[in-house]
């Protein structure tokens, strides 16, 4: 925060799982799940707006490659996206 100027709080983040912790909290339901790798260009994605500076953009692009070339890279990642399905126990 510091060096980009953005934000005023680390409080949007604090609270998040990092992607060990995310894992953690899935298989203690037995949850299956699935990390989906989006589109670099996914106005979803959290650098996704049109309106970002190319530092930005480059990051954000990077960032995706990276993952979809080596999984380890997720570790990184700041936010997640998962498909998650919930087994229901048949009587």
């Amino acid at each position: 925060m510091k060096i980009t100027g953005k934000g005023i709080s680390y409080l949007d983040s604090s609270y998040s799982k990092t992607y060990f912790g995310l894992i953690k909290l899935l298989k203690q339901y037995r949850w299956e799940f699935q990390f989906l790798v989006p589109d670099a260009n996914a106005a979803y994605l959290g650098c996704g707006y049109s309106n970002l500076d190319p530092f930005h953009k480059y990051a954000k692009n990077i960032g995706v490659f990276l993952i979809n070339k080596a999984s380890i890279f997720w570790l990184f990642s700041k936010g997640f996206i998962v498909i998650v399905e919930k087994r229901i126990k048949s009587k």
